[in-house]
């Protein structure tokens, strides 16, 4: 059911909420999962009351990096030898957390997967 009725694209109340808040996605990568605007995903959130994390929310998302261990971007990061915010880019083009340590997406400033 399309509660707005002036959306083109009708998106369920629990598929977006379990989406955003059990999963951890943001309101882009529930746009691509829903094909649409990261717009339309706020819409549809204030229609169904899913209270909106902070921007900064999404520095403390784990993602798994293999051998049942997850790290937050920022981790991801410093031991890749990348930014944070390559980190979320390459995560979002289909590049995940455990990929980024592996030598060919490691950065230049260390290296190969560096322990500190």
């Amino acid at each position: 059911m399309n509660p707005k009725g002036n959306m083109l694209i009708d998106i369920d109340r629990e598929a977006l909420r379990h989406a955003y808040e059990d999963e951890g996605l943001t309101q882009e990568e529930c746009a691509y999962r829903f094909f649409c605007s990261q717009a339309t995903i706020g819409n549809y959130m204030k229609i169904y009351g899913i209270k909106a994390r902070e921007p900064n929310d999404r520095r403390h998302r784990l993602y798994d990096v293999g051998g049942g261990r997850q790290m937050t971007a920022p981790q991801i990061a410093e031991i890749a030898g990348i930014t944070t915010k390559t980190v979320y880019r390459r995560y979002s083009s289909g590049i995940r957390g455990r990929d980024l340590l592996e030598p060919q997406h490691a950065g230049r400033r260390r290296g190969w997967f560096s322990e500190h």
